[in-house]
């Protein structure tokens, strides 16, 4: 979004310098310092950004499982649906996984479409930790 109004003033800025030519000393004259000057204002120019991701609620749909499972242990995730974590609305995911020798590890997804942003919350040996992950960057 900062980048289209910064493009937007940088055009505009090119617009108006575009359109006011130099003077020369032929077209130079006396100018009553009295003479009253018209301005005009601009409308700002309607901005419209479009996204192609789907509603949250189309593809946040609680019930959804996702099991794997391997020699060395099994992950299980259900999907639980949309919900609020830290004012902002997030699908929630809740995972299980369970590692052969460690044992269980549940973890907490709330996240939006696509991994844009996420934020974990496991709990291990009853340690819990939480991470902030945006556009696949861990937040400080």
């Amino acid at each position: 979004m900062k980048k289209i109004v910064l493009l937007l003033v940088i055009l505009m800025l090119l617009v108006v310098g575009c359109n006011t030519a130099p003077e020369t000393a032929e077209e130079t004259e006396d100018v009553d310092d009295t003479e009253d000057l018209v301005k005009e204002e601009m409308e700002e120019p309607e901005v419209i950004v479009e996204t192609n991701n789907p509603l949250i609620d189309e593809w946040c749909l609680a019930g959804t499982t996702y099991d794997v499972s391997s020699t060395d242990g099994s992950v299980s995730t259900i999907i639980e649906g949309l919900e609020t974590y830290k004012g902002k609305e997030y699908c929630k995911g809740v995972q299980t996984t369970n590692i052969e020798g460690v044992g269980e590890i549940q973890t907490t997804y709330y996240f939006t479409y696509e991994g844009q942003e996420m934020w974990v919350i496991s709990t291990v040996a009853e340690q819990t930790t939480e991470l902030h992950i945006m556009d696949g960057e861990l937040v400080a």
